[in-house]
This record gives structure tokens, C-alpha cells and sequence, in this order.
């Protein structure tokens, strides 16, 4: 199509998380690897990997269950794609497909569940107006965190 457009063929992606990986281990050792993107070092001083291929692809490399990088032989994991709305702060769908509750629209803060103020600006302790909503014993927690019970069932 030349300058007017671009084609390119969709393929399904999967994202591949590599764990373990030393605070030593560089960009350049683990690029060498395969194509990712770094995370900070954590506690054990170590860190992960992300890396977006193709879904076959990582299926591939996920029998392998290991990959040697630098001195250190890493844990593969598939990660799952979880869909986020940003309007109702629920997963499972999107804002465009929402049939929940307007949350963004009245102002409420992602972290607490109170109005006035934004992410950004909140110092207030976590809590989940989704399970709050619900009824659930368990609210310190940001919506579609690991720990939400309502993220955990679908």
C-alpha cells in the first residue's frame, strides 16, 4: 500500500514472565536470551523478565520450562492476559463493554474507593469498593488485585 498504509498480519501474543534472574544479570545478558523488558530487583535480590512473543511461540519456550541466562537457569511462566475496565475498575471486560456501575464517572479513587481525590494524590490505605459492594469480610486490597475475591472468580 506503500505511504498510505501498512500491513502487517495479526498473531496471537502471549506475554512470558522470567523469574529468578539475579541482581547482577544484565539488559544485554538477557536480551541475548530473548527480547524483554527488565523489572527492579527485589528483596532476594532478584528479578523478572517480560517478554511478548507469539502465543506459539511461548508455548514452545514454556516446555522448556527453564531458560539459561547468564550464570542463572530461570522459571518460565505464561502469564494471562486479564482484561481491565478502567470505568467500573472490575476485570473480565473492558470500558467499552461495561454494564457495571460508573465508578470513574463519580470520581472515586482506584485505591480506596473514595471521592475527591485520585490515584496519584491517595494516601490512604487500600480497600476495594468491588468486594466492599459485594459484601466480602476482605476489602484491603485494590480492585483486580491477586487478592480480590471477585477478580479470583472469573
Amino acid at each position: 500500500m506503500g505511504e498510505v498504509a501498512k500491513i502487517t498480519e495479526l498473531k496471537p501474543r502471549a506475554k512470558i514472565e522470567k523469574r529468578d534472574l539475579d541482581s547482577l544479570t544484565t539488559d544485554d545478558e538477557v536480551r541475548a536470551a530473548v527480547r524483554i523488558a527488565l523489572s527492579g530487583a527485589n528483596t532476594r535480590e532478584q528479578r523478572r523478565a517480560y517478554v511478548c512473543i507469539s502465543s506459539q511461540a511461548a508455548k514452545t519456550l514454556q516446555k522448556t520450562e527453564r531458560i539459561r541466562v547468564g550464570l542463572v537457569r530461570c522459571r518460565i511462566k505464561l502469564l494471562q492476559d486479564v482484561k481491565r475496565c478502567y470505568r467500573c475498575f472490575e476485570t473480565g471486560h473492558l470500558q467499552y463493554d461495561c454494564k457495571g456501575p460508573d465508578r470513574k464517572g463519580q470520581g472515586l479513587c482506584i485505591r480506596c474507593g473514595e471521592s475527591g481525590h485520585k490515584l496519584k494524590e491517595c494516601t490512604r490505605p487500600p480497600k476495594c469498593c468491588i468486594c466492599a459492594s459485594k459484601g466480602y469480610i476482605k476489602v484491603d486490597h485494590i480492585p483486580g488485585s491477586h487478592k480480590c475475591e471477585t477478580s479470583k472468580r472469573i
